[in-house]
């Protein structure tokens, strides 16, 4: 019936992964067709439940491991694969494999991009905490400009001086969901159209299954947002990355460091506070109060 539902459609391959983000890891069975990726966990031996239904236009890949999952990775046998907007880490069971099903997505991924019309659409972008630039502006971005092509436009469109690293932007599917950072590899295009093929529906990320052949309920496909409630419709946010440096903590040599600072007619109490100051364990009880008196 699958195969049924779109003339041409054909089964490529079938492979077991483990599917990464964050800290989160899940065993999956991934399902490759001419222009859908299924997503199906294993209930039993003899049953899958399908957990994700993806148009393969809309999918990319990249490299960045470490950006979407954190802790140990097998990165000669792994990459990132995404959609609207969902970043995973795919691991297989071997390098060979791996290098197999990459080859396989990204020549599909590139295939079924060149069927998408249109291949050029307007995407407007609202700025926010960068100086006085201009409110939002409006770009044309074509289906293979990557997020960090698209905040390099921007920044040339709204005058603003800096490098592309210092900015970053930012998804909103509707008014009421918080907005989701892009990392630079994904397609605000696909992103976008995936919003108005799914209606509004706020399906962005790893929601359940849906129909990649789905048509939009508007019969212009340009008109875009116009097709959609004002609080449905999916906004791009340009922001700078705020990435505050870390602060070490206050233990161990940090500690020793702060007491030597401290002015020379204390040097009773920084002798004292050394001897009882262990590597990033305080031992002595009222320590952390005598270093507050003499701060």
């Amino acid at each position: 019936v699958f195969l049924a539902e779109c003339p041409g459609r054909l089964f490529l391959g079938h492979v077991q992964v483990q599917l990464k983000t964050g800290l989160q890891a899940q065993d999956r069975h991934v399902f490759l067709f001419t222009d859908t990726l299924l997503v199906a966990k294993a209930k039993s031996p003899t049953h899958l439940k399908l957990k994700t239904r993806v148009r393969v236009c809309e999918m990319w890949t990249a490299g960045c491991l470490e950006e979407v999952c954190e802790g140990s990775t097998s990165p000669e046998r792994s990459f990132v694969m995404g959609w609207p907007t969902y970043n995973c880490v795919a691991t297989f069971s071997s390098v060979e494999l791996k290098d197999k099903w990459l080859t396989l997505i990204q020549t599909r991924i590139n295939e079924e991009k060149e069927k998408d019309d249109p291949k050029t659409i307007p995407l407007k972008i609202f700025a926010r905490d960068i100086g006085n630039c201009a409110y939002a502006k409006t770009l044309a971005i074509s289906n293979n400009d990557s997020t960090t092509d698209v905040v390099r436009m921007a920044l040339l469109q709204f005058g603003i001086s800096g490098c592309v690293k210092d900015h970053q932007l930012w998804v909103s599917s509707s008014k009421d969901d918080p907005p989701y950072p892009l990392i630079g590899h994904e397609f605000p295009f696909s992103i976008k159209m995936s919003h108005i093929r799914d209606g509004g529906s706020g399906g962005l990320g790893v929601g359940g299954p849906r129909d990649p052949a789905s048509p939009s309920d508007c019969p212009e496909v340009l008109l875009l947002d116009q097709c959609l409630p004002p609080d449905t419709q999916c906004q791009f946010i340009l922001k700078p990355s705020k990435v505050a440096p870390r602060q070490p903590p206050v233990i161990g040599k940090t500690a020793y460091q702060m007491l030597s600072l401290l002015s020379d007619h204390k040097q009773e109490e920084m002798d004292e506070a050394k001897k009882n100051c262990g590597k990033g364990n305080w031992e002595n009880k009222g320590l952390e109060q005598k270093l507050g008196r003499m701060l």
